[in-house]
């Protein structure tokens, strides 16, 4: 499958067997994080490929896990806002686990990362002792905003240009003169215009009338 699909085999393999993996799996980290490759685990499949009702399958790394043992740090100071997290630690260069969704626009200030880890977490490894987490703007949010402003400036600038005009009152092949000479086909038959004009007269509710003209349809 796709990057996202990949990702959600390994997510999903360690969220439901944890005993299987002696470390957190992460999508990517600092060098110094061993880096594993893995595999499907065929006795488990549910489903083939392609087929309806198929769940992703569970994963196994393919080489032992060398898991490291990290030193105390003491996390303070946690402020959570709706687009910022920020905390204290007493420790820099020791990672530290966010419990929150992963997405490209978070960014990091005071530490390296973050880094998605886990089913869909994020990780850091603090260079200050003040971290701040922000969700900015990616290239693609800020060129849709820019186009969202030409379209209404566009919209703008044609509404002051004023109404369309039309360089007849009313359709092609009818005119205040009488007959056009011009004709269309309806279904199979064609249905001539000169056999018809328009009366100059307007009815009483001043909308004109479309009739016979007199000359073709006389006795």
């Amino acid at each position: 499958g796709d990057a996202r699909e990949r990702y959600l085999e390994l997510g999903t393999s360690w969220f439901q067997q944890p005993e299987e993996w002696a470390a957190m799996p992460a999508a990517d980290g600092p060098e110094a994080w061993q880096r594993i490759a893995v595999q499907p685990d065929l006795s488990r499949r549910d489903g083939e490929p392609g087929a309806p009702g198929r769940r992703v399958d569970i994963v196994v790394p393919t080489e032992p896990i060398e898991p490291v043992a990290l030193p105390d740090v003491t996390i303070s100071g946690v402020q959570m806002a709706q687009d910022s997290i920020e905390f204290d630690v007493d420790r820099v260069g020791v990672p530290v686990l966010v419990k929150v969704g992963y997405f490209p626009n978070w960014q990091a200030d005071g530490a390296e990362g973050p880094y998605r880890i886990g089913p869909n977490m994020m990780a850091v490894v603090p260079t200050d002792t003040h971290v701040e987490l922000s969700y900015g703007r990616s290239a693609i949010d800020y060129l849709t905003v820019l186009l969202t402003l030409l379209g209404i400036g566009l919209c703008v600038f044609w509404r002051r240009q004023g109404d369309v005009r039309h360089a007849a009152e009313g359709p092609v092949g009818f005119g205040p003169s009488g007959a056009t000479g011009r004709s269309v086909a309806a279904a199979d038959d064609a249905f001539a215009f000169d056999s018809w004009s328009i009366r100059p007269e307007g009815s009483a509710d001043g909308r004109h009338e479309i009739a016979p003209a007199a000359d073709d349809h006389s006795t």
